[in-house]
C-alpha cells in the first residue's frame, strides 16, 4: 500500500516529506482501504504503509 491512500489519522505524503509536514492528517479513510481492512487483507503496523502482513 502506497502512502497515497487516505487513512484516518495518518497524513499521506505521496512520497514527499514536505507534503506531510504541511498537511494535516486525513479525517476519513478511503473506501477501498476500508474494504481491504474489513476483509482482513491488511494489518496496520507502526511502519504502515510499507509492511503487508506475511511479507
Amino acid at each position: 500500500m502506497k502512502d497515497m491512500i487516505a487513512l484516518t489519522g495518518h497524513t499521506p505524503s505521496y512520497g514527499l516529506a514536505a507534503w506531510r509536514s504541511t498537511h494535516p492528517p486525513s479525517e476519513t479513510t478511503a473506501p477501498v482501504l476500508e474494504r481491504l481492512l474489513a476483509a482482513g487483507g491488511w494489518r496496520l503496523q507502526p511502519e504502515w504503509p510499507r509492511t503487508a502482513e506475511g511479507s
